[in-house]
């Protein structure tokens, strides 16, 4: 029975300690901004309601101090009176929050600007006096045309209008502005990855081969994955996660080393060989629309599929250019080279498309399984101001991957751009 009593004793120390610790605090680090409105393109006069979350799963819904086009409104809901664009931003203290874009407009407000094939566009009619959704009073044309409905696909690409049309109380016939959308079969892109370093003699080279493909082609996006050769031979740009990426990607550490898709090593130096990888119709369309405010960035994400989206993954990466560093190279002496007496190294070489941070895991966030021809989408945020020497010349790269890691669907933007599917 002591024997009992003793271990009961160190048991119940133990759950005690272990609670304790579990039980500490978490440190907020980061406020995610939430709203109950169905979309971000809202009609005037609706009122959206805010809700504020932090990093460490508490509510910060009464502490936020919300801002709309940066100023201080009062509350935790506004309601938009006139049409235009809108960024909507809460604060606690120091630490603020992901930036929502919204869209007001009078009148019809349509789902989608650009659709894949066969993809559901959505019109919703609005009274501009109260904002009341009276879709099923509307009249509403495609193309001149009337359509059965609010609701409208097709499986023929090419650029269509809509309008509609409603009778007021006053019998009179309201026409709303016409709204423009395109439907599109995407075209496959396709992603490099350039594993170099400003030491890497031999790095020039490779840099001039994908300089050659992107005059060739604007289907691709190119990443420049920057590690340092030691602790005394840095590189200034060496990527944060370069590690787990030469693990998985680059295991025997080859500088300069291409990939293709991630997966599909380049080593024949031919730039013809990027090209069997686009131009070809694919099932995955990706748009997205960047926004900086001050430092802060915002990406909003949208991808659709004519199969579905099913285990795969997204990656959205920031890249900046013009960075200018001495280069080592060994091409100095090579007459058929483009760097042939440049120097060694090469004074003030410029560097583009240097992956400076992920805003996902570099390996690719999860996409929840969607049905074919449904959006997923999702915002992501960073503060480039920690990462960029210039924030102005930054860019942004977004890509979907599949479950063995290959690329799938690229799409490259700069900044406060908008890109639909292409």
């Amino acid at each position: 029975m002591k024997i009992f009593r003793i271990f009961l004793l160190f048991f119940t120390l133990g759950a005690f300690l272990s609670c304790t610790d579990n039980d500490k605090p978490l440190k907020l680090k980061a406020l995610t901004l939430e709203y109950d409105a169905n979309s971000t393109n809202i009609p005037v006069h609706q009122i959206v309601e805010f809700w504020l979350k932090g990093d460490d799963y508490l509510d910060y819904t009464e502490e936020m101090e919300l801002h709309i086009n940066g100023e201080l409104v009062d509350g935790v809901s506004y309601t938009f009176e006139e049409s235009g664009d809108y960024e909507v931003q809460a604060f606690v203290g120091e630490l603020s929050s992901n930036t929502i874009s919204f869209t007001v407009s009078e009148g019809m407000i349509i789902s989608h600007n650009s659709l894949l094939k066969n993809q559901l566009n959505t019109f919703t009619l609005y009274d501009v006096s109260t904002g009341e959704d009276i879709s099923n009073q509307g009249t509403f044309y495609v193309n001149g045309e009337v359509i059965e409905g609010n609701t409208f696909s097709s499986a023929e690409v090419g650029e269509y209008e809509v309008y509609a049309e409603y009778i007021s109380e006053n019998e009179e016939t309201i026409t709303t502005d016409p709204a423009e959308f395109t439907v599109v079969a995407p075209v496959q892109r396709a992603l490099i990855e350039d594993y170099t370093g400003t030491w890497c003699g031999y790095c020039p080279r490779l840099q001039s081969i994908i300089a050659e493909v992107e005059e060739m082609t604007d289907l691709v996006s190119t990443i420049a994955i920057h590690k340092s050769s030691s602790d005394s031979n840095p590189d200034p740009y060496e990527y944060e996660n370069i590690d787990p990426l030469l693990a998985e990607y680059n295991p025997y550490g080859e500088f300069p080393k291409g990939l293709i898709n991630r997966t599909i090593s380049w080593n024949d130096d031919n730039p013809n060989t990027v090209l069997d990888y686009v131009g070809e119709e694919s099932e995955i369309g990706i748009a997205a629309k960047t926004k900086l405010r001050d430092s802060k960035l915002s990406v909003d994400v949208r991808v659709a599929s004519t199969s579905g989206l099913s285990n795969m993954k997204i990656v959205v990466a920031a890249l900046e250019n013009k960075l200018y560093h001495d280069q080592t190279s060994y091409l100095n002496e090579d007459e058929n080279s483009p760097w042939y007496q440049a120097g060694n190294p090469i004074p003030d070489y410029e560097n583009n498309q240097v992956l400076r941070h992920a805003m996902t895991n570099i390996f690719g966030d999860p996409i929840p399984a969607t049905d074919a021809l449904i959006d997923y989408k999702k915002s992501y945020d960073m503060d480039m101001g920690e990462y960029f020497e210039v924030i102005e010349d930054g860019e942004v790269v977004i890509f979907v991957l599949d479950e063995e890691g290959t690329v799938l669907q690229v799409q490259g933007l700069g900044l406060n751009e908008t890109v639909e599917f292409q």
